[in-house]
């Protein structure tokens, strides 16, 4: 797979996601992070979470800003990996506009999944969205949509990460990985690409 130049959703994405992390380590008293985070907290060095979010009292943005949210170097280095290949790989075969609203739906769906599980824990990263395209990408050529190339193996090795991640194992070296939004971002892409193959189908039926 080679996706060549950065492709402008792919380019916006990742400069988002440097940028959030900035936030989160420059932010001491997080009165920015503030209005990015999901939940709302006490803008302090403690940044004691309240037990309701923000998101859903009118500060639309806040569904989907926490995924640009990077808590270590780690994180960052490895979802910007992933993100360069996944999100030039699909952009580059079917478009900016697909690949945006892949970011924005599997984002908004892996958000509210991890807050339902985890109201009173901070959280963020573009790692369900990564799920997410892994997922588009896997399923859409086995619907009959155009093939994308994906490396071999990347997908088990995904697959033994999420459980990994599930087993408690991540937390024991001191990784807290927020695994209901992996799992959400995944069947998120699935969905994605299932729906995606649908409406072209009736498209299709409908003009001939």
């Amino acid at each position: 797979m080679n996706p060549g130049r950065v492709l402008p959703v792919t380019l916006a994405s990742i400069v988002l996601s440097i940028a959030g992390a900035l936030v989160v380590w420059l932010d001491t008293q997080g009165s920015l992070l503030y209005q990015l985070s999901f939940q709302d907290f006490a803008a302090s060095p403690t940044r004691q979470l309240q037990p309701e979010t923000a998101a859903l009292h009118g500060q639309w943005w806040r569904l989907v800003t926490p995924t640009f949210l990077h808590f270590g170097t780690f994180h960052l280095v490895f979802n910007l990996l992933w993100l360069y290949l996944l999100g030039n790989l699909i952009e580059r075969h079917l478009g900016s506009a697909v690949l945006l609203l892949l970011v924005l739906t599997v984002a908004i769906f892996s958000n509210l999944a991890q807050y339902w599980m985890t109201p009173l824990h901070l959280f963020g990263g573009m790692s369900a969205v990564i799920y997410g395209l892994l997922g588009f990408a896997r399923l859409w050529p086995r619907l009959g949509g155009r093939s994308l190339e994906l490396p071999d193996g990347l997908m088990a090795f995904m697959l033994i990460w999420l459980a990994l991640g599930f087993s408690g194992i991540m937390e024991l070296v001191g990784l807290h990985i927020a695994n209901t939004a992996h799992l959400a971002g995944l069947l998120g892409g699935l969905l994605m690409a299932g729906a995606g193959r649908l409406l072209l189908r009736i498209h299709a039926q409908q003009r001939s």
